[in-house]
């Protein structure tokens, strides 16, 4: 839903802010993007961007995009180059800096990573999926407890079942056997097709029968 009312959005934009013979690029390389069709969006939106007479503000978005494309591609390296470019278009895109926090973290970067989601939420202190992400990288470097703070944070703002399959795993690390499980029961209530969570809390709930015998 919310990725559709994204597209939305930069349809409604394109409208009013684009012009030219290359909008049509545009609005392919979202569909394109939206199909997960990524060689193809990336086409559109090298047009797009090159020859689009776009304005400041679809320019920064239609960066933002071709980054994400190429960061689903592994290509994170060239991600990192799209996001730098639109957020010297706009230094205030809290979604640049997301989205490039999130390329440092797949190139396992975390400090760098961190820095980035620091920058986005000073920007929008209120979202729970950057707020999620700089917990996950907390994650990474051993750092639970500050993990978990961002969990906390994030789920006062979206109670997503990823969430707190995130902050199982935080407690999980912690030898904190019962609050995972609760988590994880919690995660599961909200996506009861997710096996991974699943797996997990069966594995906890053994472990901590082992312990009690």
């Amino acid at each position: 839903m919310k990725t559709l009312l994204l597209v939305l959005v930069l349809l409604k934009g394109f409208w009013f802010l684009a012009a030219g013979e290359y909008l049509g690029d545009c609005l392919s390389g979202v569909h394109a993007q939206k199909d997960e069709h990524w060689n193809e969006a990336i086409l559109h939106y090298d047009v797009c961007i090159e020859y689009g007479e776009l304005s400041q503000e679809n320019l920064v978005n239609m960066l933002n995009r071709r980054g994400m494309v190429y960061d689903r591609q592994g290509n994170h390296d060239r991600a990192i180059k799209d996001y730098n470019k639109a957020l010297v278009l706009n230094p205030k895109y809290d979604k640049g800096y997301t989205n490039r926090g999130l390329a440092y973290f797949q190139k396992k970067k975390y400090d760098r990573a961190i820095k980035d989601y620091n920058k986005a939420l000073v920007l929008n202190p209120k979202d729970a999926y950057t707020l999620t992400m700089r917990g996950d990288a907390y994650f990474q470097k051993k750092k639970y407890d500050r993990a978990i703070k961002d969990y906390n944070k994030a789920l006062q703002f979206q109670e997503h079942y990823s969430i707190f399959y995130a902050r199982g795993k935080a407690y999980q690390n912690k030898k904190k056997y019962t609050q995972a499980i609760q988590d994880f029961k919690k995660s599961l209530e909200l996506n009861p097709k997710a096996v991974d969570v699943k797996n997990e809390l069966d594995q906890v709930l053994l472990f901590k029968k082992m312990l009690k015998n």
